[in-house]
Formats: C-alpha cells, structure tokens, sequence
C-alpha cells in the first residue's frame, strides 16, 4: 500500500513545486509595480524588497532578462540609498548575464556602473567608464545614453573643478536635448551649467542660465524643479548684493518645500535666509531661523547640512560676542566634521578596494588572454607570414601602376603642352600674319571702315590666343603676366566681374608648377564662362610656407558632382593635379555656385 502511495505524493509535491513558482507575467508585474511605487514614495525599503523577491522568483525559474531586470532596480535603490559598492555589484552582475551589445538593460548596467564609481570618489575611472560607454552608445545611435553619458562626464569635470570641461560637456548634453525637444533635458543643462558657472564666480553668466532653466521649470510645472532653481538664483542674488530678491525667492522656495514634506530643502533654505539676516544685522531674526534648521537637521540626521548648520551658528554667536554658545556650536561643528571625514575615509577605502578587484579582474584576464595568445601563437606566424607576403605582392602591384600611371600621365600632359605649343606657333607664324597684312592693306584702300576695326580686334585676339596656348611664353613670363594673358583679360566679358588676388611677392620658379597652375585656372574660367552664367568670378593664388594654395570661386548656378566628374574639362584639371601630386576640395550643387581648392 505505502508502495502505491509513495509515486502519488511525489507527483502531488511536484505540482505544488509547479504552482508555487510565479509566472513570467506576474514577476515582471511585481518590478514594474515596484519601480512605479519607488517613484512616487521614495521608499527605498519596500521598493528593495519588491526588487528582491522578484530576483528570487526570476531565479527559481531562471529566467535571464528578468534576473537582469530585476539586478538592475536593486543597483539603481542601492546608489539611491548612498550604498554604491552595493550598487556596483548589482549592476556588473546584471552585466555579466547579459550577451546582447545592443539592448536597453546592457545600457542601463554601463550606466549604474559608471555612477557607482564616480559616487565612491573613483573619477579616474569613472569618467574613462562613461567615455567607453559614451563611444558604444554612438554607434548604435542611442541618443538617451550619450545623453546620460554627457552628463555625469560634465558633473566629474565639475566635482575636479575643472570647469572649462564641464561646460563642454554640459553643452553637450544641451544640444542632443534641444534637437530632441525634451524640454526636461533641456531645463537640467541649462541648470547644470548655472552651476558650473556659479562655482567659477561668473555670478552674472550663472543668473543668465537659472533664468533660462526656471522659464522652461514653469513651463513643465514640476515644483520640486522649481524650487531648487529658484534656490540657486538666491544664492547668487545674495552674493550679488541683490537681497531682497534673494530673500522673497528663498521664502517661495520654504513655503513650497515645506508643502512637498523636503526636509533637506527646508534646512538649506533657512541657512540661507539666516546667512542674509546676519548681512543684515538681525542676528535674532538669525538664531530663528538656525534653530528651526536645527530641530530639522537633528530629525533627518543629514550630516552635511548639519556640518553647515552648526558652522554658521558658531559665527553667529561669535559675532555677538556670545563666546561659550560659540565654543559649544565649534564643539559640535568639530564631531560633525570629524564624522564626514571618516565617511569620505571610508568612501576612499571603498573606492580603492573597488579599484583593487577592478585590476585583480583584469589580471585575470590578461593571464587568460597570455594563455590562449601562446596556444594560437604558431598559427598567428604563419598567418601574419602570409599577410605579410601578400600585402608585399599587393604593395608592388600598386607601386608598379601607380609608376604606369605617372608615367603616362606625364606623357599626356607633356604632349598636350607641346599640341598647344605647336598651334599658338601656328597661329602666331601663318593665321596672325596673314591676318596682320590683309588688315594694313585694307586700312589703305578701306580707309575709316568699319569692316577694318574688326579685322584689326581679329588680328589681336588671335595674337592672344597664341600668347595663351605658348607654354614657352607663360614659362618665360612673371607670373601674374602669364595669368593675365592666359585668361585674355584684354578680350574679357564685361558682365562678369573678374577678381585676381595675387600677393606682390608672390612667384613660381618650378617650370611645371605654374604651367599647370595656369592651365588649371583657365580650364575653370572657361567653364564658367560658358556654362555656370556667373556674374562674379574670384581667383586668389597664396605661398603658404614651401606650399602653394589657389581658390576658385563663382557665384553661378552650381552643378551635381557627378555631371562635373563626367566633363572632359574636369577630367584635365584632375590629371593635371595628380601630376602635382596636390590636394584639391571641390564644393558645388545646383544653386550653390562653384567653390575649388587646390593646395599644391
């Protein structure tokens, strides 16, 4: 009988086991609840046991992204309740699980970890962290992460006092979130960098951007915001010596914080009203309000704030000559003090024991890594060997074209300059001649014709032709001269105006360099002539240290890239710049003119 049973209780136990175990529906219901009660509580206790349970239930049905999820909200809570070696645990744990590069909980992890590390004093590391992660979130194009990136870079450098940094930084952030129209984003850099520029003593470039931040606060008409920008702005109106603005922003700022229960806020705005009366002479209206800071201070156990607190009380009472009350104040000032010290003492611990077992896991890996490299070390030889043969084998091809290629394109340019030689010889020698003598023996028997006028204005254009096509002329002239016929400025269109800067000292003794220079502003002219209809042509030749540069402009009516590419002209001016071994930028598109460089 107990034989029969024993199957049956089995079966039973495990069915129970089944049951008892959640659903994915229902723990990713438990996370999202507890994220949303943690929001609007703040109550890091519950929201860290919600967290928990749903990261044992997630376990029990191993079930990865919502053992993620889940490691993800207790590092987020831990950094929250100030425990960050805590939350950097949780965070690289989250890390390790997850395999996919770009996913929103891999991010998420990054991020917690970089903040970890900044807030346990690491900024070295910190900072290095988030422009690793910075860099990653670029090429997946994840805009929110770059963003948070931007951020806590901006509020490392400020913490370093590095403050031209930080404003780099900050603006940023800025721009992604003016692009994205988050006015929330926007109204946290335009603060942010408030800040910085208050803690540079800039206290009017400071008052710019609060302003700015408040406008678009009001806009979202979140209180919490606009009671801690208002509360920056009296700190700088104070020390602006503007007290009564400061004084009737900083009482807004109480009455809202007291309403919103923040307890931390209403202490630091009685500090700062207590700092005004004493800049007033009210030192009981001072005490008032030091007490009531106080009484606050002692509740909520903030140490900072308490630090501050009885700091001022001590110069209060001192300034009244009130010696024991300021002895008692400097006692509790000096344990306070001593208190924040052992606990930046113990952050620095944390952060070294942090950065100790970061190097311990990167020596780890490096043996690892050392290991696998001497398994793989003979094949690496033999394939770098073969790299290194083919590369040379590919190395001599090119070379050998590239030689072919200068070759022949020194044979083209070189047979073009002797055609165009040849005909300037020509037209000068025959056409020129014969012109010049039809035309005196018309001026005799045709006296005051105007058929002779033109015949005459023929005669010399073709003298100018000849001059512009004779590279023996052009290499023989100054400079500007050769340009001057080259382009027949004599014969040029009155609707274009032509500029030609060319510095006085400006000259050209390589025989080549200028024979091509010129050709190329030629062929470019030309172009423009005929085809851009541009009524303003600018051609500027500069001696940049042993370099050359020459910029074309016109105002024409542009063209696509690719129908220059396709011109025979261009295909000239390009050969004639690879023969100079120069670098040339061409920027042009229908409407936009026509803008050369070339830098020989």
């Amino acid at each position: 009988m107990l034989k029969k049973l024993i199957p049956l209780i089995l079966l039973s136990v495990s069915y129970i086991t089944v049951f008892a175990k959640h659903s994915i529906e229902e723990i990713d219901r438990m996370i999202n609840t507890g994220v949303i009660e943690f929001f609007q509580t703040k109550n890091s206790n519950n929201a860290s046991l919600t967290f928990k349970k749903a990261l044992k239930f997630s376990s029990e049905i191993n079930d990865t992204p919502l053992i993620v999820k889940s490691l993800n909200n207790l590092g987020m809570i831990s950094i929250y309740d100030k425990k960050y070696k805590n939350g950097l645990n949780y965070y690289q744990q989250a890390l390790d699980l997850i395999s996919e590069k770009n996913s929103n909980p891999r991010f998420i992890a990054l991020l917690g970890i970089g903040q970890a590390k900044s807030r346990l004093g690491d900024y070295a590391g910190a900072f290095n962290h988030f422009s690793m992660v910075a860099e990653s979130a670029l090429m997946y194009d994840r805009e929110i992460t770059i963003c948070s990136c931007y951020n806590e870079m901006g509020i490392i450098k400020k913490t370093q006092k590095r403050y031209g940094d930080a404003l780099h930084y900050f603006k940023k952030y800025f721009e992604i979130k003016k692009k994205q129209h988050n006015t929330k984003g926007v109204a946290r850099a335009y603060n942010n960098i408030g800040d910085t520029y208050k803690e540079m003593e800039q206290l009017d470039s400071a008052m710019v951007y609060y302003r700015k931040s408040l406008a678009l606060k009001n806009k979202i008409g979140n209180k919490r915001l606009i009671a801690s920008t208002l509360h920056n702005m009296a700190e700088v109106q104070f020390r602006l010596g503007q007290v009564n603005e400061a004084k009737q922003n900083l009482k807004e700022v109480l009455a809202t914080r007291e309403k919103m229960g923040d307890s931390q806020g209403v202490v630091s705005s009685l500090l700062v009203l207590a700092q005004i009366a004493v800049a007033q002479n009210n030192y009981t209206k001072a005490e008032q309000l030091l007490s009531r800071a106080e009484k606050i201070a002692l509740q909520i156990n903030h140490l900072a704030l308490k630090k501050r607190l009885y700091e001022q009380q001590k110069e209060v009472y001192a300034q009244q000559g009130k010696l024991k009350l300021a002895l008692a104040y400097y006692k509790k000032f000096s344990q306070v003090k001593d208190s924040v010290f052992n606990i930046e003492a113990s952050k620095n611990i944390q952060r070294l024991e942090v950065v100790h077992e970061t190097k311990q896991k990167e020596q780890q890996i490096k043996l690892l890594n050392v290991e696998n490299e001497n398994k793989a070390q003979e094949n690496r030889y033999m394939r770098l060997a073969l790299v290194a043969v083919f590369i040379v084998f590919v190395a001599l091809v090119i070379i050998s074209r590239q030689f072919q290629r200068s070759k022949l394109l020194k044979e083209r340019i070189s047979g073009q300059n002797q055609e165009s030689t040849r005909l300037a010889r020509e037209l000068h020698d025959s056409v020129s001649g014969d012109l010049t003598v039809l035309w005196r023996q018309m001026e005799k028997e045709y006296p005051n014709e105007p058929i002779v006028d033109e015949l005459s204005k023929v005669a010399e254009k073709v003298r100018g032709v000849s001059h512009q096509l004779n590279v023996q002329v052009i290499a023989k002239q100054e400079f500007r001269a050769a340009l001057a016929d080259s382009l027949r400025l004599k014969f040029w269109p009155e609707g274009v105006d032509l500029q030609i800067h060319v510095p006085k000292n400006f000259r050209i003794d390589d025989y080549h360099k200028k024979v091509n220079l010129i050709r190329i502003a030629q062929e470019l002219t030309t172009n423009s002539l005929k085809h851009s209809e541009a009524t303003r042509i600018e051609l500027t030749f500069e001696q940049r240290q042993k370099k050359i540069f020459m910029m074309y402009i016109d105002n024409g009516v542009g063209m696509d890239r690719d129908v220059v590419a396709k011109g025979n002209g261009w295909a000239n001016i390009e050969a004639r710049v690879s023969f100079l071994l120069g670098k040339m930028v061409l920027k042009t598109a229908k409407g936009e003119g026509f803008h050369f460089e070339l830098t020989v």
